[in-house]
């Protein structure tokens, strides 16, 4: 590769930079509706919820979040108590016997999270203990706010059909840093990504929110329209997503309702969760984008619509699904190739031609250091705008902010391996048991 080779591939990646630049602009709308408080709800009816905890093999953790419903400042006799699991020799049902107002619930022969969600639900529409208004799924490794099911009835007078809490990250409220690692931290930014990043301004601008599987309520119309719970995915809470865009079911984003959710210590752990994530994510995507497209641009195919009436007809609100992350991938492929190609040409040069060609290496490791640098911007939006999200010190913040760049970095090796393992099996994952991972309970035992 000569110089002037190696400096127009430079200009090359800046012009295609640029236009991800550009096309990304409407995204940053997101970021600036992170900074804004959102409006405190009050709502003076008391609705009747029921709250599912699918909690196969959770006797380590759920006492911890079955003491936090206890602890609610909501009238208990306004909500139920469900404990899925799939055996009554379950350790976790003795445990939930405990509680007032909780029941057990055995779906047998559960292999994912919507299966039992699906039995419980199933079995509530019938009727067996009464009519809900709303039903709130909370996993297993949970704590709820003292506050939350009071927020979740306030966030019912949105009118919103679907209802998003906050996640926070349970590591920090229950010890120091023997449950947390660096990993732990920039995982806990994941959240911070999609709500105040991402789902607050979903939720100003009728987009439909993406949603979380746990801290979610679902109003009654909802589930009594699909009938209980048929999600069966890896990502079955992206599913539920595709199917509030299809069925037009509005959501938002409720900041006031919080729940503390469990960050894994190891960074093993939490790439086998990024893992299915991306399998879960590409078959969601594989299987609905041609119908959301469809659906999106059905006004063009429609001959009794004027030009502009068929214009006005696009629904934009789907664009977030279908688009949103182009932009990205535009910006992270043109990076990607730019690089390995100065690279192939430094690497051709030298046993080729017996010399460094200390040009490509230049502009190779200039396009890595703006990719780290608008990482390490991206990093820095996060911290800023929910700055108590990670309960860590200023030095662990700075490590954040200087190693999440390369965590961020990893979803490229998930995306590209998730991509093979579906090519080579569409249906990778369908029917595979539930695997257990360990509990930040248990190492706090161990540690004492």
């Amino acid at each position: 590769m000569t110089d002037i080779q190696a400096v127009s591939l430079f200009h090359m990646y800046g012009v295609i930079s640029l236009i991800a630049f550009v096309l990304y602009i409407p995204r940053l709308l997101y970021y600036v509706s992170g900074f804004k408080k959102p409006e405190h709800l009050i709502n003076r009816v008391q609705n009747r919820f029921a709250v599912l905890i699918p909690a196969r093999d959770e006797s380590a953790g759920i006492g911890l979040l079955l003491d936090s419903l206890a602890r609610q400042s909501y009238d208990r006799k306004k909500f139920d108590t469900f404990v899925i699991v799939d055996s009554e020799d379950d350790p976790t049902c003795t445990i939930a016997e405990k509680y007032e107002g909780t029941y057990v619930q055995i779906v047998k022969n559960q292999t994912c999270k919507g299966m039992a969600l699906d039995g419980s639900l199933k079995e509530l529409l019938s009727g067996s203990h009464g009519s809900y208004d709303a039903y709130i799924i909370i996993d297993g490794d949970n704590i709820a706010s003292d506050n939350f099911i009071e927020e979740m009835n306030n966030a019912l007078a949105s009118d919103a059909q679907i209802v998003l809490g906050k996640r926070e990250v349970k590591n920090y409220l229950l010890g120091g840093k023997k449950l947390r690692s660096l990993a732990t931290n920039c995982s806990a930014l994941t959240y911070t990504f999609l709500d105040k990043m991402g789902n607050a301004f979903r939720a100003k601008a009728g987009v439909p929110c993406t949603m979380c599987g746990t801290g979610v309520m679902v109003r009654r119309d909802v589930i009594e329209e699909i009938g209980g719970w048929p999600y069966r995915s890896f990502t079955e809470d992206l599913e539920m997503t595709i199917n509030a865009i299809l069925n037009g079911w509005s959501s938002c984003f409720y900041e006031y309702a919080v729940v503390y959710t469990e960050e894994a210590l190891s960074h093993k752990a939490l790439d086998r969760r990024r893992e299915r994530w991306l399998i879960g994510y590409m078959q969601i995507a594989f299987k609905y984008r041609n119908t959301i497209a469809k659906q999106t641009y059905a006004s063009l195919r429609d001959r009794s619509l004027s030009f502009v009436q068929k214009i006005r007809g696009i629904r934009v609100r789907n664009f977030d699904f279908l688009y949103g992350f182009g932009p990205l991938f535009l910006f992270f492929g043109n990076t990607a190739v730019c690089f390995v190609l100065y690279m192939i040409a430094s690497a051709v040069d030298y046993f080729k031609c017996g010399f460094i060609n200390f040009t490509a290496l230049k502009y190779g490791m200039i396009i890595m250091l703006i990719l780290y640098g608008v990482l390490v911007f991206y990093t820095f939006i996060a911290l800023i705008i929910d700055p108590k999200a990670l309960k860590i010190t200023f030095g662990e913040k700075l490590a954040v902010l200087l190693y999440n760049p390369f965590f961020i970095a990893e979803y490229a090796y998930f995306y590209v391996a998730a991509f093979f393992t579906l090519l080579r099996n569409p249906h990778y994952g369908e029917g595979a048991a539930w695997r257990q991972i360990e509990r930040i309970e248990t190492v706090m035992k161990e540690a004492e």
